[in-house]
């Protein structure tokens, strides 16, 4: 009986250590700036930031907010906090084989014809048409050309390319293949709602960090090659910056 006692024991404690050994193996990785939280949601504060390209320690440990986005659980300064699998994959033991569908966004047709190009400006070869609604995988990657122009880096039929944000907008998939963009969260801190789609445009409230609003389908480029959001914002309408938001 004894002897029983001490197997089931040594193999208790052979399952703990597995579990432990490959929660410590996965590795979460940072595809655009996002905040560190305490807790798996955007009601948890904020603990610090991590950049795009790096890499945390994750503990193997996830959960889904009341959206229905998963968080991943982080070593980050000798603290545990949660990333958004919104700007986040995993790899390893225990990951989410690049976090599903969740964490990949598409550069959207927008508000007209966008020239497809081998490099991030106008002086590069056009090799297709991203047209109004259709997209392109994005490659997590932006650059400013020198007119100040954001461009994005997509995957075009097999190849790297790049799209002027002026004429597109980013954005996720979701059921069915339809890309969706329905609410916009400001996630980076507070902003200004304007009136119009600028820094020019009179500002008339405040969407403070956390906020959400209904996104209206629109987006406007500013000469600055900032994108726009146009939301319902209580009795009102008005545009805020992707500076300090996301589009879900």
């Amino acid at each position: 009986m004894r002897k029983l006692i001490v197997t089931l024991l040594l193999a208790a404690l052979l399952v703990s250590m597995a579990g432990y050994a490959s929660a410590a193996s996965v590795t979460v990785h940072i595809t655009g700036h996002c905040n560190v939280r305490y807790g798996p949601s955007l009601d948890d504060g904020i603990m610090g930031t991590a950049s795009e390209g790096t890499t945390l320690k994750g503990t193997g440990n996830s959960s889904k907010d009341d959206r229905g986005v998963v968080w991943y659980q982080v070593n980050y300064h000798g603290e545990k906090g949660w990333v958004s699998s919104k700007y986040a994959y995993t790899t390893g033991s225990g990951g989410g084989g690049g976090g599903g569908g969740s964490s990949t966004r598409y550069v959207i047709g927008d508000t007209g014809k966008s020239n497809v190009h081998t490099g991030p400006g106008l002086s590069y070869k056009v090799i297709g048409v991203l047209r109004v609604d259709d997209s392109a995988k994005y490659l997590e990657e932006t650059s400013v050309d020198n007119r100040g122009v954001v461009w994005y880096k997509i995957s075009w039929k097999g190849q790297k390319a790049w799209v002027s944000s002026r004429y597109t907008r980013l954005g996720r998939k979701g059921g069915g293949g339809k890309v969706t963009g329905d609410t916009v969260v400001a996630e980076y801190g507070d902003t200004n709602v304007r009136t119009g789609p600028g820094l020019k445009y009179r500002s008339f409230d405040i969407m403070y960090e956390g906020d959400e609003a209904d996104y209206l389908g629109k987006s406007s480029t500013d000469s600055r090659g900032v994108v726009w959001y146009k939301i319902s914002w209580y009795d009102d309408v008005g545009w805020v910056s992707s500076k300090y938001t996301e589009l879900y």
